[in-house]
């Protein structure tokens, strides 16, 4: 865990807000710093149509904390004022908590501790949550929600205290406020309480859903006003909505054969290439959820061939990661010693995950709608997978352990080089 965070840490320090990021824009236009920069100097939400400047449309919280945050540095740091790569700080927390509950859940599900380490390890050192570390965009606290739902649904599925459905709808209700996509979480939630209540196992589900339903208006009160007042449709998603308005819009491909193009094709190069690149052979949403894994979206121009040769071999390692993963979930569903609550919890948030970035990237065909971070999340469900292929016996767990710690090295030489 520490060095995983110095690695992360360090790769904060070396990388400039305007590298690997998504949509930064700056502070006096639009993008991710304009939306942080107008909580630094109020706290009162927009009042016109977000629909219009890049970003805004997000929910706000993320923003109005890293706005909060920059106002209170400045003013213990005079010197640092203006100085938005202070917001860094907010999403190295962010990942480093998730990689924290992470490891709390592989300690719920293993008893081995070696077990536990080796899904640790994985994870830690994942370039997604290392690249995480240093965006200032709202996706490394959708992530720690995300887990943290999950988490709680398991201390939940382990006592059936009431208590844990109040913190997930607490954490629920911040996440709306974050992002839609944490939507996501609340499905294995309500699988899990369907599936006891189907089994008279719980006597919660009406005092649950009663909740849900007196919390909701505060839920969606950011897409109900928006929706209410500027016509804003909950789908909406700045630069998506017309062809041509995002990079790399795929003309003339058939979902099938997005679906069915495995060429080798797709891992001649390491990164996924948008923008002008139009001809692009990244149109199979899995291929680029494997190479956004590894090396996220865009090639940045300041690779060095070292960087580069590091960047395929962890795309090559992400891939087989990959098949891995697939494995070990198939073999842990069908488990009959593996407590069903916990295979339905798992499967049912890694499968909504997966179904989700399918069908955004088939409403939205643009190269730039696919990338690990939007379901980055489903890491939980891969620590888990990964961990138990480990737990078999004492060969595959030596063989598991090496292999993490290859692509623990290989991860941290490529942020090594950076420098």
């Amino acid at each position: 865990m520490t060095l995983s965070f110095i690695l992360r840490a360090f790769y904060v320090s070396i990388i400039s807000i305007n590298k690997n990021q998504h949509d930064a824009g700056n502070p006096e236009g639009d993008g991710h710093l304009a939306y942080i920069s107008f909580f630094t100097d109020k706290i009162s939400l927009p009042d016109f149509d977000v629909s219009t400047v890049d970003q805004f449309w997000h929910p706000p919280l993320h923003y109005i904390i890293s706005g909060r945050f920059l106002e209170a540095a400045w003013k213990l740091f005079p010197n640092e004022s203006g100085n938005y790569e202070i917001a860094q700080a907010l999403p190295l927390l962010y990942v480093t908590i998730s990689i924290f509950l992470i490891w709390k859940v592989l300690a719920h599900v293993f008893e081995d501790k070696m077990t536990q380490n080796i899904g640790l390890i994985f994870v830690a050192f994942q370039p997604t949550f290392i690249i995480r570390s240093a965006t200032i965009n709202n996706d490394a606290l959708t992530t720690l929600i995300s887990i943290a739902i999950i988490y709680f649904l398991l201390r939940y599925i382990e006592s059936s205290d009431f208590k844990w459905f109040f913190i997930m709808l607490f954490l629920f209700i911040l996440g709306m406020w974050t992002k839609k996509t944490i939507a996501l979480s609340a499905i294995p939630v309500t699988i899990i309480f369907l599936w006891e209540y189907i089994h008279k196992e719980n006597k919660n589900i009406i005092k649950s859903t009663i909740m849900f339903l007196i919390f909701s208006p505060i839920t969606f009160a950011w897409y109900i006003y928006h929706k209410l007042k500027w016509g804003i449709p909950f789908g909406f998603v700045w630069h998506l909505e017309s062809q041509y308005d995002a990079p790399g819009y795929i003309e003339n491909t058939s979902i099938w054969d997005r679906i069915t193009d495995f060429s080798i094709a797709h891992f001649s190069y390491q990164n996924v290439f948008v923008g002008t690149n139009t001809e692009a052979v990244d149109i199979n949403p899995l291929t680029v959820l494997i190479k956004t894994g590894a090396n996220e979206l865009w090639h940045w121009t300041y690779y060095n061939d070292g960087i580069k040769k590091l960047s395929y071999i962890l795309l090559m390692l992400r891939l087989i990661t990959t098949i891995l993963i697939v494995i070990g979930g198939i073999l842990f569903t069908v488990d009959k010693k593996i407590n069903t609550k916990l295979k339905i919890c798992f499967s049912s948030f890694a499968i909504a995950n997966v179904i989700s970035f399918y069908i955004f990237a088939f409403d939205n065909p643009y190269i730039s709608s696919m990338d690990y971070r939007y379901i980055e999340a489903i890491m939980l469900c891969e620590a888990i997978y990964f961990a138990y292929l480990a737990d078999k016996n004492k060969y595959l767990k030596c063989t598991a352990l090496i292999f993490a710690a290859i692509c623990a090295l290989v991860s941290a030489a490529k942020i090594v080089c950076l420098s």
